[in-house]
């Protein structure tokens, strides 16, 4: 993705754990923007309603592998791995 797109998403939703070392791959074509996007709205959501659970929630790891999305976080619960699971189905439609 492109450096605009990489760090508007570091910027808006800071679950993303990008300087702490952490975060070891951030690797995804630009048309997924939106999708990567709306995802993570659909997580700050989730996560406004439990302050443990955003605190102790972050995105470790994004790429592309066999043209699907793969989005590796270490915390969350049920629902937002239901809609990382959706984001990743989703992915495949989208034309690279």
């Amino acid at each position: 993705m492109n450096k605009e797109n990489t760090e508007k998403l570091f910027a808006n939703f800071d679950f993303w754990d990008s300087e702490s070392g952490l975060m070891t791959c951030f690797s995804c074509p630009d048309s997924w923007f939106d999708l990567l996007w709306n995802l993570c709205e659909g997580i700050q959501v989730e996560l406004m309603q439990d302050e443990k659970l955003e605190e102790n929630f972050r995105v470790c790891q994004v790429k592309e592998k066999f043209g699907m999305l793969r989005f590796y976080v270490a915390g969350g619960n049920s629902k937002i791995r239901d809609m990382i699971a959706e984001a990743m189905e989703e992915s495949q439609k989208i034309r690279r």
